[in-house]
C-alpha cells in the first residue's frame, strides 16, 4: 500500500477552499474575529498576508492529509462511515481536549472553542472522506 500523492494534493486544495469559506463572513468569520479581538486594521494586515497564509495552510493541510492517508492505510479504513468514526475519535482525543484546555487557560469563550474545533473536525472529515472516495 502506497500513499496516493495526487489524492492527497487534491484533498489539500479542497481544504484550502474550505478554510476560506469557513472563516469568511458567510459562515463564522465575523463571530471568530469578534471572539479573538481582530480589528479592521488587523483584518487589512491579514488580507495583505493572505497569499503567504494560504501557502502555509497548504503545507500544513498537506501534512494532515499525508498523516490521514497513512493512518487510513494502516487501519484499513475504506468507507466514509469508518472515516467519520475515526475522525470523531481523533477530534475528541486530540483537538477537542487540547483546544478546550487552551481556551480555559486563555480565558476564551466556549463559542470560540466551538468555532475552532468544528473547523478542525470538518476539515479532517472533508480530507478523509475525499481520500477514501478517490
Amino acid at each position: 500500500m502506497e500513499l496516493d500523492f495526487l489524492s492527497i494534493t487534491v484533498a489539500t486544495i479542497i481544504s484550502i477552499f474550505f478554510v476560506i469559506f469557513y472563516y469568511s463572513d458567510l459562515l463564522f468569520g465575523e463571530i471568530w474575529r469578534e471572539e479573538v479581538g481582530i480589528t479592521n486594521s488587523d483584518l487589512q494586515v491579514i488580507k495583505k498576508n493572505l497569499p503567504l497564509t494560504l501557502a502555509t495552510f497548504f503545507v500544513l493541510n498537506f501534512c494532515i492529509a499525508v498523516v490521514l492517508e497513512f493512518l487510513f492505510l494502516q487501519l484499513g479504513i475504506v468507507t466514509v462511515k469508518e472515516v467519520v468514526f475515526y475522525v470523531m475519535i481523533f477530534w475528541v482525543g486530540f483537538f477537542g481536549v487540547t483546544t478546550l484546555a487552551n481556551n480555559l487557560i486563555e480565558g476564551r469563550s466556549f463559542r470560540l472553542f466551538i468555532i475552532k474545533t468544528l473547523y478542525q473536525f470538518l476539515n479532517f472529515l472533508l480530507i478523509g472522506t475525499f481520500l477514501v472516495l478517490i
